[in-house]
């Protein structure tokens, strides 16, 4: 899925949600208000700044923001797809549109979490991977199982808005028949 321009728009609206989806260890929520008014590009990163409530923010813990950097890998690069994204979408945009995820057919307006949540497990089946095993959320525990091999847990807790270390045992930290076929899977 590579040459980003050559690719339907279609093809590049689920390997974006893919992409945001495996890197950042967010939810389909948060990644439906990822807005382009509150966009700001830098030549290292994108930084989206949240207006609503975000569905893990709680007392001393408020979600204000989505941060994208980019990656050496540019096939697999979530910034080079998301600069893309926005590009291909202006014939399709309506002005009211602010959501950087739109539907690919008409009214092309802004899609919502079970949108996104089945574009992800389109792609997975695409992929080869088996979905009635592996889910779209199922994203969730495999981004979150591979980061803690290298990235501390404190870290990781910061980055997806996990309150504890529990959170991330109870429901992510589960055993996969080969984890590494199915990041091969997904970033093949």
């Amino acid at each position: 899925m590579y040459a980003l321009d050559k690719l339907i728009l279609k093809v590049l609206s689920f390997k974006l949600v893919v992409l945001l989806a495996i890197t950042s260890g967010q939810s389909y929520q948060t990644l439906t208000n990822l807005d382009i008014s509150s966009m700001k590009k830098t030549e290292k990163y994108y930084l989206y700044q949240f207006k609503n409530h975000m569905k893990q923010n709680r007392p001393g813990h408020i979600v204000t923001s989505f941060y994208v950097p980019k990656y050496c890998e540019q096939e697999l690069c979530t910034y080079r797809t998301m600069e893309n994204y926005p590009e291909r979408t202006p014939p399709v945009r309506a002005v009211e549109h602010i959501a950087l995820l739109l539907s690919y057919v008409k009214p092309f307006s802004p899609v919502g979490s079970s949108t996104v949540g089945r574009w992800i497990k389109n792609l997975l089946e695409q992929s080869g991977v088996d979905t009635s095993v592996f889910k779209a959320h199922s994203t969730g525990a495999a981004n979150a199982r591979k980061a803690n091999q290298t990235v501390r847990i404190d870290a990781a807790l910061k980055h997806t808005g996990w309150s504890t270390k529990s959170t991330f045992r109870k429901f992510y930290d589960k055993p996969f028949v080969d984890i590494d076929s199915f990041q091969n899977a997904v970033l093949k």
